[in-house]
């Protein structure tokens, strides 16, 4: 997503520059990805990415419906009921998924300030808590965590 830069994400983490940017970048792209998963919406860092991307959705979806009609013509053809049902299923999943895209990109959004302190709140969180396990120390989590920051800007999505 590129909202929080390297050199933003080191300073919050207190890491000087002798930790390379590879190692940091990953729990960067995990906090941004985990806030817009969180709000069931595309989080872009300005209005012009925001924009390009909700000018490109349309054809995302012409896309995608385009390659479900190729598959379940394809389909039509294999002679295997199993496997001819493992093919429209990946079609479907894959048309559902490019449709939950679009809608993520439509509802989309520029990152506002408490958005980005969220992210970085995860951010904090994922980079401190690198292990799965955690020996000697009592984890609470924060009752004014990220959740409270992204909620008012998530969107409910039904089934």
């Amino acid at each position: 997503m590129g909202i929080i830069s390297i050199e933003s994400a080191r300073a919050h983490i207190r890491e000087n520059s002798d930790v390379p940017d590879d190692v940091i970048q990953p729990y960067v792209d995990g906090a941004e990805a985990a806030a817009a998963a969180y709000l069931n919406r595309a989080v872009y860092a300005d209005a012009a990415s925001l924009k390009l991307a909700q000018d490109d959705a349309p054809e995302a979806i012409r896309v995608a419906s385009a390659a479900y009609g190729e598959a379940v013509a394809s389909a039509a053809e294999i002679e295997d009921s199993h496997e001819r049902a493992v093919v429209l299923d990946l079609a479907l999943r894959r048309l559902d998924d490019a449709r939950v895209s679009a809608r993520r990109v439509v509802h989309g959004m520029v990152a506002t300030p408490d958005v980005i302190a969220a992210m970085k709140l995860t951010l904090g969180s994922l980079y401190s808590n690198r292990e799965s396990v955690v020996v000697g120390a009592t984890a609470v989590e924060l009752p004014e965590g990220a959740r409270v920051l992204l909620r008012q800007h998530r969107r409910v999505q039904m089934p």
